[in-house]
């Protein structure tokens, strides 16, 4: 039989609250940062940040159909 945990049982809880709101899932994502030659332990598995503008943004998407965004190749 398995034993929970306190910690499990909350990985278990955010997994399910991450299905239903995207703020939430957010805080769970991991970004892949590839290694910098010239800085020794660089790289590795970094937690996304959100900044400000971000939740912002998210806060906007569940609220609007049309949304557009300048990205920074399409300026000038």
């Amino acid at each position: 039989m398995t034993t929970l945990t306190k910690e499990t049982i909350s990985e278990v809880a955010d997994a399910i609250r991450a299905r239903t709101d995207f703020i939430s899932f957010l805080k769970l994502v991991r970004i892949q940062e590839p290694p910098d030659p010239q800085k020794i332990d660089s790289g590795g598995v970094i937690p996304f940040e959100l900044w400000p503008h971000l939740l912002s943004f998210a806060e906007t998407l569940k609220t609007e159909k049309l949304i557009s965004v300048l990205k920074a190749r399409q300026v000038g």
